[in-house]
């Protein structure tokens, strides 16, 4: 990107407009490991971008559960803020709450920023990539046994409820979600905030 000029770019490598966007991320063996996502750093890999291939096939939609939560996992976070979680909290995996939506069914039930998320129906999840792929095989179930795009499912969500820097006690939620083809529409509340720089947890 940095070096040819507009014109001298090979452009089937974008999908987008921008020079990062959909251009595909590969390793020095020459191994396309997935798709460059903009803005950021992050790409969508490969084994994502094939099951939306899969599933608009066969339901020419790609079905997905508005979760109400941004998550972030533990295992990527600076060695020094694991090691600080792992022994104020005894825990090394899962996924940290970064935010919850305001008015979702997350939010009803209590789950807030800093809580960690250990397992999606009795699954653990450690990386969003997992969860990603998780989540998108219950759709793919439910939409082959005969549920609908705008329908709700239940799912049950393993919360570990972190309050003042400490753990709390763990909890199995049951989540009824919609399950939709559409862009989920996030609504920050600016009160619930978890700053991954320091661990403090909200109240």
């Amino acid at each position: 990107f940095m070096g040819p000029t507009t014109y001298e770019r090979h452009h089937y490598l974008f999908t987008g407009c921008e020079p990062s966007i959909g251009g595909m991320v590969i390793d020095f063996d020459g191994h396309v490991l997935g798709m460059a996502n903009f803005p950021g750093t992050a790409y969508i890999p490969s084994s994502i971008v094939l099951k939306c291939l899969d599933m608009w096939k066969k339901f020419q939609c790609i079905p997905r559960l508005h979760i109400g939560m941004k998550l972030s996992p533990i295992k990527f976070l600076d060695p020094i803020h694991v090691e600080r979680i792992f022994r104020k909290c005894n825990i090394d995996s899962g996924l940290i709450v970064k935010e919850v939506s305001h008015g979702s069914i997350a939010e009803e039930l209590g789950v807030r920023p800093g809580d960690v998320v250990d397992s999606v129906n009795g699954e653990c999840v450690a990386t969003t990539v997992e969860l990603e792929n998780l989540i998108m095989r219950i759709c793919e179930n439910h939409l082959d046994q005969g549920g609908a795009i705008g329908s709700c499912m239940d799912i049950l969500v393993g919360i570990l409820h972190m309050r003042k820097g400490r753990k709390g006690p763990r909890h199995t939620l049951s989540l009824r979600l919609n399950v939709s083809d559409d862009v989920e529409v996030f609504i920050s509340d600016c009160a619930w905030s978890f700053d991954d720089r320091i661990l403090t947890f909200p109240p």
